[in-house]
């Protein structure tokens, strides 16, 4: 069924723009399912109808993972906007729903959402603080003014704030699935648009209160004096029970209401005898119970604190591995360069690796990040260490075949242990001032002498390794020359991506800044000052990905 699915929508748009020019895996939402490798959301303009849709996508894998189709399943913003119409909210209260950094989805009102750019034509998404809707524009300033505040909105919350004088209630509900789809959902509703019926409700109320306290009044005298003397002969009772004579019983009363009670009253009063009987020998037995409920939560305790000692052993056995393998200082000295490297894993056993091998005059720099942590990403990192060293041992220097074999080996070894983890590897060879890049990773930054930046993206010089059998398709490289003076910046995403107690990232910007303001330094001096700045920017927020710089300067 989802083959045929895959097939239908293949025709479609072979359809649309004829089988020889479509090409879905150059789209968009193809690379994101690929690169995600589970169901997430992406928004992009459609080349059907040339309007914005929200797709969730997602890959179909065989029995042997191999890519088989991958599904999209586009809605037009259009249609949201259409379903938002179609809401009673009230008489001008409306309803919109906007991303998590203020870019507007659909609204209620038949507002656009999006604006076609000057530049390049495409449309695009405005800010809700843009819109031509004053009330929708408010609404968004407000929310955007909480958010600065360092509010997150956990739940459906509720504000009120105004518009030219007017009180304008405010509700905001987060709606998130886990796979990349993030909204805020905002209703507003203006003060006026209820007060009217609420007014005219809470005089109702009030007449009707004084009415039925009127007739209260009125039957409770003329009820009260036929009533008492049978309550207290209830009371009377309720005394002596109270007292221990629990064999007390209630005559009859001439009121049926009254004789209800007393009848309740006996019941219960012989309910409590048999209770009081009984209840010694309930309370031996739930006191047993209670003893091998607690025998057996200690034994659950003892077996947990067993495993955890046995799981702690093994990651600790491969951290160790991971710090042995690292290249030592010694490794780092190399004429003509000057080399400084630090790693820091966020968990016991990061997925964070890099490399330097200096063989025959030719120096290898690897960098790579593994997906997640653990002992698997361990693991993983281990076997790629020793797959470069191989290799760059066997004389291999041609990045296609070098990543080729590299790749065919971690992917084998992945699937044998049945695990999902891949990682981003780039590999960099020096030899008399040029630098050849290969495979993708983060950006690999060039600094010139005089401190200038030069950031080199890798997304087209190669494919995440272990993810596809084959990825000679993707694999490039560049050659860069460095003079004296130059050198190159190394990293993994877990320094820009570091983020504070307000959740603020650390940044690219950032980093280059302090990577050209300390670039007459030496490579260790330059390292231990971006580590440093990192450290402050974090404070005491819990570092949530491994920290991995390599810096190499040529003399």
């Amino acid at each position: 069924m989802l083959i045929l699915l895959s097939v239908l929508c293949i025709l479609y748009y072979g359809f649309e723009f004829g089988i020889a020019e479509f090409d879905p895996r150059v789209r968009a939402w193809y690379k994101k399912a690929l690169v995600q490798k589970a169901q997430t959301w992406t928004i992009y303009q459609s080349s059907v109808t040339s309007k914005l849709v929200i797709a969730a996508v997602e890959p179909y894998y065989d029995r042997e993972g191999n890519l088989v189709a991958v599904f999209s399943n586009p809605i037009m913003l259009e249609g949201i906007a259409n379903f938002l119409k179609n809401l009673k909210i009230s008489a001008t209260g409306q309803v919109f729903v906007m991303e998590q950094d203020g870019s507007l989805i659909a609204t209620s009102t038949g507002d656009k959402a999006v604006a076609t750019s000057e530049k390049s034509g495409d449309m695009q998404q405005i800010k809700a603080i843009q819109s031509q809707n004053p009330q929708i524009a408010m609404s968004a300033k407000y929310l955007q003014e909480k958010l600065e505040r360092g509010k997150q909105f956990q739940g459906l919350q509720e504000f009120d704030f105004d518009i030219d004088g007017k009180k304008q209630y405010l509700m905001v509900q987060p709606h998130s699935d886990g796979k990349g789809l993030d909204f805020l959902v905002v209703v507003v509703v203006p003060e006026s648009d209820f007060m009217k019926q609420i007014n005219q409700n809470s005089r109702n109320t009030i007449l009707l209160s004084m009415l039925a306290l009127f007739l209260a009044i009125l039957f409770g005298i003329l009820t009260s004096r036929l009533i008492i003397v049978s309550i207290l002969r209830v009371y009377q009772a309720a005394n002596q029970l109270a007292m221990g004579d629990l064999a007390q019983q209630v005559p009859p009363s001439p009121i049926a209401e009254i004789d209800e009670l007393s009848n309740a009253f006996n019941k219960m009063s012989d309910q409590l005898k048999e209770s009081f009987e009984t209840l010694e020998d309930k309370v031996k037995e739930r006191t047993a119970d209670l003893a091998i409920a607690n025998q057996e939560i200690k034994t659950l305790n003892q077996n947990l604190k067993e495993d955890n000692l046995r799981l702690g052993a093994e990651l600790d056995v491969v951290r160790q591995m991971q710090m042995m393998i690292l290249p030592n200082a010694e490794e780092l000295e190399i004429e003509g360069l000057d080399i400084a490297a630090y790693m820091d894993a966020a968990d016991d056993v990061g997925g964070d690796y890099y490399e330097v091998l200096n063989i025959d005059g030719m120096v290898t720099l690897g960098i790579g990040d593994v997906t997640g942590h653990g002992l698997e990403s361990g693991i993983l990192m281990l076997m790629t260490q020793t797959a470069v060293r191989t290799l760059n041992e066997s004389g291999e220097r041609d990045p296609l075949k070098f990543l080729d074999v590299l790749n065919r080996t971690l992917y084998k070894n992945v699937q044998r242990i049945n695990s999902e983890k891949c990682l981003t590897l780039s590999i960099l060879n020096y030899t008399n001032g040029k630098v050849s890049i290969s495979g993708q990773h983060e950006e690999t930054i060039v600094v010139r002498k005089s401190g200038a930046i030069e950031r080199i993206d890798t997304i087209d010089l190669g494919f995440p390794i272990a993810l596809d059998g084959d990825i000679t398709a993707f694999v490039n490289q560049i050659i860069i020359d460095l003079e004296i003076g130059d050198g190159l910046v190394l990293y993994t995403d877990g320094i820009p991506e570091a983020c504070d107690m307000q959740q603020k990232l650390y940044g690219m910007e950032k980093m280059c800044d302090v990577i050209s303001q300390s670039w007459d330094l030496s490579a260790d001096k330059i390292k231990t000052a971006i580590i440093d700045d990192v450290r402050r920017h974090i404070g005491e927020q819990k570092v949530f990905d491994d920290i991995t710089l390599l810096i190499l300067k040529r003399n």
